[in-house]
């Protein structure tokens, strides 16, 4: 007797035979679901802590919020690379009594891997202008990617900040 098969029987006995080998290949494991929310809410209490550190003047804690490898872009200054000299921010603190900052962020996400996020928000800055001696107030927009530590906290691995125009004058009353 001769068994001669078709290129049907053929197709089907491979698609059998790739079920099989499917159905016996091991799973790959699925991630387990990061919780951003904490997350969103961890970063949310770093820009609080940012604000209570540079209203106590304390440029320690505030290098410390940064990451070694910080790229930092602000209005009229060199770029920032590295989370700088705690003592040349001393230093800029003990020489302008009027510097403040405060920073407010307007959105904050977490990537779903949780490992990196970024934050958008505004500032409202105060300085005293070298030439005029006139304390001035700046308002800006900022962006900022943080990348998470082993140890679960977050550092700011990038910043840059850009100045926003002043509100207009009201009109005049009649």
């Amino acid at each position: 007797m001769n068994h001669q098969t078709t290129p049907f029987a053929r197709a089907i006995v491979a698609a059998a035979a790739l079920a099989a080998l499917a159905a016996c290949a091991p799973r790959t494991a699925t991630a387990p679901a990061v919780d951003t929310s904490k997350d969103v809410a961890a970063l949310k209490a770093a820009a609080a802590d940012f604000n209570a550190a540079y209203k106590a003047r304390a440029a320690d804690k505030l290098s410390a919020m940064d990451a070694p490898d910080l790229i930092a872009y602000f209005p009229s200054a060199p770029v920032q690379n590295g989370p700088g000299d705690a003592k040349a921010q001393a230093a800029q603190f003990a020489a302008d009594p009027a510097m403040s900052v405060v920073i407010t962020p307007d959105r904050t996400e977490v990537a779903k891997s949780g490992d990196l996020a970024y934050a958008v928000g505004h500032a409202e800055a105060s300085n005293t202008n070298p030439k005029t001696h006139a304390v001035e107030h700046n308002a800006s927009g900022y962006v900022a990617v943080f990348r998470k530590q082993a140890d679960g906290s977050w550092k700011t691995i990038a910043v840059a900040v850009s100045p926003t125009p002043a509100a207009p004058a009201a009109p005049a009353k009649p």
